[in-house]
């Protein structure tokens, strides 16, 4: 697997909130937005799974919000035998 088959969580909706420090947009902390681009599949998928998290969802869910249920799917399957 390479790091293009894991989606950037991003909406383009960049907007820092000042209270919680994560963009309005993806729910991404600072840190995590200025390190994606160095992060490999498994630090990758670690976000999709703090951001599933954060908005009370399953990690399929959230990935399928971004990539189609089907390919979510097949992203989750192979991160869990891989």
């Amino acid at each position: 697997m390479t790091a293009a088959t894991v989606p950037s969580p991003c909406i383009s909706v960049c907007q820092l909130d000042s209270e919680s420090r994560r963009c309005l947009g993806c729910a991404r902390t600072i840190e995590q937005i200025e390190a994606w681009i160095m992060l490999d599949d498994r630090e990758r998928m670690a976000v999709w799974a703090q951001l599933a998290r954060h908005f009370d969802v399953d990690l399929e869910t959230a990935l399928a919000s971004r990539m189609g249920a089907g390919r979510a799917r097949e992203l989750v399957r192979s991160h869990e035998s891989g």
